[in-house]
């Protein structure tokens, strides 16, 4: 391996933005292991890591979960309709929360209204607003 063109955890963590610890841990679990080490234990990414990076961010970046990602970077050859449901599972959940979060705000809006009208008593009975 080219040492001169990998870059150390530090480094990585650095360029990217993602904590020490994280790529730590993702080394730790499997999911990003570098393509090799210096004297001691010093770890080394080379530019497949780094582009093995960029997809973890992505697909994280989607909703999925960090075993959901190695198991679609690590299999042997992952097939675009594998990739592609996936993705359409990640779709239709966040089109599920949009409607979901429509919803609610609708429900403010209606409840923001009718406070304007009616004066809610904590022990039952609505009552229009008046002078007090």
């Amino acid at each position: 391996m080219d040492k001169e063109n990998c870059l150390t955890t530090g480094q990585l963590a650095k360029r990217t933005g993602i904590t020490v610890r994280t790529l730590r841990y993702y080394d730790q679990i499997g999911l990003l292991s570098p393509g090799g080490h210096r004297t001691g234990s010093i770890r080394l990414y080379n530019m497949k890591d780094m582009e093995r990076l960029q997809r973890i961010q992505m697909l994280k970046y989607l909703g999925l979960s960090l075993q959901k990602i190695m198991d679609i970077l690590d299999a042997e050859s992952p097939s675009n309709g594998e990739i592609r449901h996936s993705l359409q599972a990640q779709l239709d959940v966040l089109q599920k929360k949009i409607a979901h979060t429509e919803h609610v705000v609708h429900a403010i809006r209606d409840a923001m209204e009718m406070s304007a009208y009616v004066r809610l008593e904590p022990f039952g009975g609505c009552y229009p607003n008046r002078a007090e």
